[in-house]
């Protein structure tokens, strides 16, 4: 990450982890989604420790994550899901899942 981003991400990082607390203490929906152009493709999901962090549980962030962003989309309901021939991106790793996130 180029120096200059890497300093505003560090500075704003905090101020955005708060706005999140405070909308999820409010009660708010929370999708979530990621506009991320500086790191590399698969790091965004780092993301749900910073939900955690801001007082989500992980299955809140994991929900937060396909049911509501599908939903934000207009992908969701109950009788939304994947069927032969749709596109579809999935991200798998070889490092073992973590006990929490």
């Amino acid at each position: 990450m180029p120096p200059a981003i890497r300093e505003k991400a560090l500075a704003v990082g905090p101020q955005i982890v708060e706005t999140l607390r405070r909308g999820h203490d409010a009660g708010l929906k929370i999708a979530f989604g990621t506009d991320t152009a500086v790191s590399p493709h698969g790091e965004n999901a780092r993301e749900f420790a910073l939900m955690v962090q801001a007082g989500m549980t992980s299955m809140e962030a994991i929900v937060a994550a396909t049911v509501t962003a599908a939903e934000h989309i207009g992908a969701g309901g109950p009788h939304r899901h994947h069927r032969a021939g749709q596109g579809g991106g999935y991200h798998a790793q070889r490092r073992p899942a973590r006990s929490t996130m």
